[in-house]
């Protein structure tokens, strides 16, 4: 609640007669100055219940002219919005759209009860209206008043991945270029990456202008509709983490160019350290969208601290054996009495009955984790035990993040 200039000129005036009667015993100014003082007060617990009774009466409706909505086309809305009249009290009501949105045409303020506009959603999944903004104002006082309760804020929507789902990036350690995907080699395979060449590896997979671009040999993997899809895991973003709209962008193109390719898509839906969802080649597109979208706070959702993977461990305690790393006989004990007491945390036990029975031979992490990576690793340990391969995808991967990311994973820019 805030004063208008008038009450903040009657607040001074009333605190000037009451310091003058205090100092020269004048009766009157004091009366005076407490009179003032319980107008203002007055006027204030009047301007709380009028405002109040406002809230407590207002209904909002939303429409859209189409029934599902695209990421990145623009959409047009229609809401209304009902509050009892309230005389004395100036009120004014504006949409608060998801944050993910952005408004190309028209005004959110509801005049008349009625506002038209467009907006274009940049991240798919499911999204939210934020609810409804009250404005109120009487000459005393005024107030902003965020109304973000169900009832204000209306169900949920979905927003479909644009359905031009851009081939995948190339393999590259750490960081890289990237590569767009070339001629399919067989009708109905697609290419699922890029890699350096191995010994074994047949030479008819080999990409002569990607090898000859770097001056070693490169092969694509052929991503077939007869088992070699991956399983997409999307670490989602907490709102308003850096990459976060990119994370979700990329891994909603993921699970449409899967079902474009092979018709169903299996993904793990994770937060932090907590598995949020598990889908087994679901044949149900809505359903995984739905699943892709900001972090809900409110869930108790949280990350793992100082989960160190083995691996990473070892590597750390032989450094520190051998004297590469910073002489520190406290720090190897730890790592020492970590390694042999390790136990699983519930984060492990859930990714392994979320892996048991897939036979997926990649495993493909979008996330903008940065900082810490913990949960990450622990993915890493779960792929590593099933002798799966498995790749990092950021928007812009942190060279100080990934210095303690385990071995086993491939990084990748977005």
């Amino acid at each position: 609640m805030r004063p208008t200039a008038w009450t903040s000129g009657a607040a001074a005036v009333a605190a000037v007669l009451g310091a003058a009667g205090l100092l020269f015993d004048a009766p009157a100014a004091a009366g005076a100055a407490t009179g003032l003082a319980a107008l203002l007060g007055a006027r204030a617990a009047l301007f709380l219940a009028r405002t109040a009774r406002v809230a407590d009466g207002l209904a909002v409706e939303r429409s859209t002219e189409k029934g599902s909505l695209r990421q990145g086309a623009s959409e047009a809305f229609e809401s209304t919005a009902t509050a009892p009249p309230v005389p004395g009290l100036a009120v004014r009501l504006t949409d608060l759209p998801p944050a993910s949105a952005v408004l190309t045409d028209g005004d959110l303020a509801l005049r008349d009860g009625r506002a038209q506009y467009r907006l274009r959603f940049m991240v798919p999944g499911e999204v939210s209206f934020r609810g409804v903004r009250i404005d109120a104002a009487d000459p005393f006082f005024s107030a902003t008043l965020l109304c973000t309760a169900p009832p204000f804020a209306g169900g949920a929507v979905t927003v479909f991945p644009s359905g031009r789902a851009r081939p995948d990036p190339g393999i590259g350690r750490r960081a890289g270029e990237l590569e767009r995907e070339q001629k399919a080699i067989l009708r109905g395979q697609g290419i699922l990456a890029y890699r350096p060449f191995r010994p074994g590896d047949d030479r008819a997979l080999v990409d002569y202008k990607l090898s000859a671009k770097y001056g070693r040999d490169f092969v694509r993997e052929p991503n077939s509709q007869a088992g070699n899809s991956p399983l997409l895991v999307v670490d989602l973003p907490a709102p308003g983490a850096p990459g976060g709209e990119a994370v979700l962008s990329a891994a909603g193109e993921a699970v449409e160019r899967e079902f474009q390719q092979a018709g169903r898509c299996s993904l793990v839906v994770i937060a932090g350290g907590e598995l949020v969802a598990a889908l087994d080649g679901s044949p149900d597109q809505n359903e995984l969208v739905r699943l892709i979208g900001w972090r809900q706070e409110s869930g108790g959702l949280g990350a793992l601290y100082r989960v160190p993977d083995p691996v990473v461990a070892r590597r750390r305690l032989r450094g520190l054996e051998a004297g590469t790393g910073a002489p520190s006989r406290r720090l190897a004990a730890a790592l020492r009495a970590n390694l042999r007491h390790a136990g699983r945390t519930p984060f492990e036990e859930d990714l392994s009955r979320a892996f048991a029975g897939l036979s997926h031979r990649d495993v493909i992490v979008y996330t903008a984790a940065a900082g810490e990576i913990s949960h990450l690793n622990l993915i890493a340990g779960a792929v590593r035990r099933r002798g799966q391969s498995l790749r990092l995808r950021f928007r812009h991967p942190e060279l100080g993040a990934l210095r303690g990311l385990s071995p086993d994973a491939i990084v990748e820019a977005l």
